[in-house]
């Protein structure tokens, strides 16, 4: 059974990112297993496509420490590991500026 917004929104404010473990990406969800590096050009873009993207279908998430791998039964990734990271290494104000300033 696919991910509900409505489901993904609990995981989220309950921090049972484990449980996400199996489930695929899709329009209202998408994994990075690296925090955007925003150091050039490509980065930010890359930033800007995913948000927009999100946007473009009805809004969704970028979970950020999930590693993806291709599923074997469908034609998508899944999630395979959620790792977490240094909450320092990512600025919040930065990232929001980039997705307005490319948006």
């Amino acid at each position: 059974m696919p991910l509900t917004l409505e489901r993904l929104e609990s995981i989220i404010q309950n921090g049972d990112f484990i449980s996400l473990v199996g489930e695929s990406e899709s329009s209202i969800f998408d994994c990075k297993s690296e925090i955007y590096a925003l150091a050039d050009d490509l980065s930010k873009y890359e930033l800007a496509k995913d948000v927009s993207s999100l946007a473009n279908a009805n809004g969704g998430y970028i979970l950020v420490g999930a590693k993806t791998t291709k599923s074997e039964k469908r034609h998508c990734d899944e999630v395979s590991e959620i790792r977490a990271f240094n909450q320092q290494l990512c600025d919040p104000d930065k990232h929001i500026k980039v997705i307005f300033d490319w948006i």
